[in-house]
Order: C-alpha cells, then structure tokens, then sequence
C-alpha cells in the first residue's frame, strides 16, 4: 500500500510546543512531552517502519542550559541539567531518537538552533522588539547572543546564528523597524 513516506529518504521535524510569554507557560511537563517528545517519536517510528533512511529533528539549544560560565560556550557533549519542562520534554524526545537509531537503520540528526526569530515572533525577542519601537532605553551589557533568523533554519549555510553582542542585535532590530519594506531580506547584526 502507498503511504506518505512513498519515496522519501528523509524526515525533518520541526513541529512542537514551545514556551509562549516570555519563557513561562501554563503548560504542564506531560503537555510538552506529548507534544516534543511523543510526537516525535510516533513519527520517527513509522518513518523507520516504512524506509526512511535518515530522521531530522529540531531540538532547541534550551537542552544545553540557559547560560555557560563567561568564555565558555555549549558543547554537543555537554550533561543535561535543566528543570525546565520545555528543555525536559526536547532532551527526552533526543534520547528516544537516538535510542530508536541504534535499533534500526534510521539515521538521526539532532539540530539544537539558538533563539529563533522571524515575524510574529513570541516570547522574550518580542519584548525587545517592543521596547526597540518605543525608543526605550536598553541598558544591555556586552554578553554575547547567538540568533538565527527563521527562513535561516531551513538553509544548510544559515546567514545567521553568528555570535554577536546583544547591542548589535538591538540595532538590527531598530533598523528592521525603521524599513518599511525590506523585501523579504534577512538581515544580521554585524
């Protein structure tokens, strides 16, 4: 029988539940798991059961931990220690992929992107977008961020996700609000 995986050697999932206001949410850790973990894994599995070869999922940079001791920066290998439940539930569905890839011959890729930003955007970048359009003061130390715009995640070279500091980043911001139409480029704090 023909299936939705009829020629496909490869899987990329995207989809899940993220935190929605600025990092809290009324989302329990079993709500996140069915959506970041379980679902994953339902896919991963048939994908595996009818062929597919390769199984890409987009986990988040949040697994890694909220912030690394000055001058250091994340590494792949680094020890899971979050509490928070949307870290939980993307470090779960990581360790069942890759349980699931040394049972069978489904390769899978773990992509951990930093904050992801694009229109609409949610949470804590909306915040400063909003205080950016006011002509707010920012009083940012020079800490180091790491962004990549949303079209970037879907590109093998992303233009973004390059370490910048935080002022940068507001001046990025400042400037794709004084744009009235900036014709579908993406832009980068340098």
């Amino acid at each position: 029988p023909s299936t939705i995986f009829d020629k496909v050697d490869c899987v990329i999932h995207a989809a899940g539940q993220s935190d929605i206001k600025h990092g809290t949410s009324n989302l329990s850790l079993d709500d996140y798991r069915r959506a970041n973990r379980d679902m994953a894994l339902s896919l991963a599995v048939l994908a595996s059961t009818y062929g597919v070869s390769r199984f890409v999922y987009l986990s988040s940079i949040k697994v890694n931990g909220d912030q690394t001791r000055p001058g250091s920066k994340f590494k792949s290998d680094d020890s899971f220690t979050s509490i928070d439940p949307y870290a939980t539930s993307k470090y779960e569905a990581e360790k069942g992929l890759l349980g699931l890839a040394s049972k069978t011959r489904l390769e899978v890729v773990i992509v951990r992107p930093p904050l992801v930003y694009g229109p609409q955007v949610k949470g804590n970048f909306a915040s400063l977008v909003k205080f950016v359009k006011m002509g707010a003061p920012l009083p940012f130390a020079a800490v180091e961020k790491t962004h990549v715009h949303n079209q970037d995640v879907d590109h093998e070279n992303p233009q973004n996700g390059e370490s910048s500091e935080e002022i940068e980043l507001v001046n990025a911001v400042a400037l794709l609000n004084r744009t009235v139409d900036h014709g579908g480029q993406v832009w980068r704090a340098r």
